[in-house]
């Protein structure tokens, strides 16, 4: 059980239950015992706190000797009160995991098809599913464990031996019919082998190469959140805003893909012919600018992928 699993539990004074501290009004009393006492007082008589020492009417106290407003502190006081139950995933979490009052973080990001791969590095669903594959794919490359390379081809001879040691006999015993039995026992029995010699090792790399690709996948997510930085500084620049309104007053908003005026701002782009990613000496040159629609970028930006 993880610390944010932890649930101290507190014993009512009145009924003698054990519970957990969101079935408690006070750390002494459950709800159903403070609502029997609370309705036990008199509304139009007064009572003094025995916390605070105010004398208050019958309706602000939830027993004779406590008013609600300490009861109020004396329960956000108590230590459970930091944790919190998603209603979503059911977990208990500590409450700074929330985002809401019953929803906590990661579940609020999921269901905007979000995930945190670490603190603060936000990115979609469909982004961290291709950066997972290409982590695992080098972990999976680079990772060559020489143990599980042996037990692979201990399984595979110890397989051979069995099946060609099963035909054999069965030849020997029952000729031909009992050639092809044996050969049957045999592939059944290399697998049953094959997997108990070669299993242990298989889950552990298996393992490995999982952290490998979460810690990988984390760097590739800081790289990726690197060059959306740096493009976005590099488009807020007074250099680019120059050199943009330039190439927008000389093709006078004519795309120059379909060869259609552009009439709405939002629908104009500036584009780069050959990528600013791949040749970023040429960012801020004239020849490599052109003016495009906002349709004829993107079916461009789909041939020349920036990994972004």
């Amino acid at each position: 059980m993880t610390k944010s699993q932890v649930v101290i539990r507190y014993t009512c004074r009145d009924c003698g239950e054990e519970n957990s501290y969101n079935q408690f009004s006070t750390h002494i009393l459950c709800y159903k015992c403070a609502y029997k006492r609370r309705m036990r007082l008199d509304k139009n008589s007064t009572y003094v706190c025995s916390e605070c020492g105010l004398q208050k009417p019958g309706k602000y106290f939830i027993s004779k000797t406590l008013c609600k407003s300490c009861a109020a502190k004396i329960r956000r006081a108590l230590p459970d009160t930091k944790y919190s139950v998603c209603i979503e995933c059911g977990r208990q979490k500590p409450r700074n995991e929330f985002e809401s009052k019953k929803l906590c973080r990661a579940c609020s990001l999921k269901l905007q098809g979000l995930i945190e791969v670490d603190n603060g590095l936000i990115v979609s669903q469909r982004v961290h599913d291709r950066l997972w594959a290409e982590a695992y794919s080098q972990a999976s490359k680079n990772d060559i464990d020489p143990k599980y390379r042996n037990a692979r081809l201990i399984g595979l001879l110890t397989d051979l031996i069995v099946t060609i040691s099963l035909s054999l006999i069965g030849l020997i015993i029952f000729g031909s019919w009992g050639a092809v039995i044996g050969v049957l026992w045999g592939l059944y029995l290399s697998f049953l082998i094959y997997d108990l010699i070669v299993k242990p090792y298989k889950n552990r790399r298996a393992s490995r190469i999982f952290v490998k690709a979460a810690k990988k996948t984390v760097e590739l997510v800081t790289i990726r959140k690197q060059k959306i930085e740096e493009q976005q500084l590099f488009y807020n620049s007074p250099e680019w805003k120059k050199i943009r309104a330039q190439i927008i007053r000389e093709h006078q908003h004519i795309c120059n893909e379909c060869k259609q005026k552009i009439i709405k701002n939002e629908d104009l782009t500036v584009d780069h012919i050959k990528p600013r990613i791949k040749f970023p000496k040429l960012a801020l040159e004239k020849s490599n600018l052109q003016i495009l629609c906002r349709k004829c970028n993107s079916s461009k930006g789909a041939m020349y992928d920036d990994d972004l």
